[in-house]
């Protein structure tokens, strides 16, 4: 896959999405916007750390170069994409993929789960053994055992 198709395009404000790291980036998934439409986009988050590093050390540089090490691009993303939500909850794999689960949208709360793959931009819906969560959004998340996991809460 190239390169991500439009650089420095900043996102919607928002409340309710996720923002989760893998590697040397942050991928900002869902919410809902100010006008209140519910969002299913994804942004990724790129730096680059020698830059990082040389800013840390000049702390008065910072503001000035934020910009230049920092960059927001919009990601096209392949397969079936997540269906627009908010306040779902997105944790980091142990492959670098990440996870979503739930979150809810105008009319319904969803316990589906998707995993996307930020190095290809690929979403897949995996098939889940075991008694399905009930519906849920504004829960809790987090990764254990190694990012082999995902425990959900609340």
């Amino acid at each position: 896959v190239d390169a991500l198709d439009t650089a420095s395009e900043i996102p919607l404000a928002r409340i309710g999405a996720t923002l989760c790291e893998v590697g040397h980036r942050a991928i900002l998934f869902g919410g809902v916007s100010q006008a209140g439409a519910y969002l299913n986009d994804v942004y990724m988050l790129e730096w680059d750390l020698e830059s990082a590093v040389s800013i840390g050390r000049e702390r008065r540089q910072l503001a000035k170069a934020f910009v230049s090490f920092f960059s927001y691009c919009v990601s096209l993303t392949i397969g079936a994409t997540a269906s627009a939500r908010a306040d779902h909850t997105c944790v980091a794999s142990h492959d670098g993929t990440l996870v979503v689960f739930g979150g809810r949208d105008a009319t319904r709360r969803f316990n589906s789960v998707h995993v996307l793959d930020p190095s290809s931009r690929t979403w897949r819906t995996p098939s889940c053994g075991g008694a399905a969560p009930k519906p849920r959004s504004m829960h809790a998340a987090c990764s254990a055992a190694g990012g082999h996991q995902m425990i959900v809460s609340g």
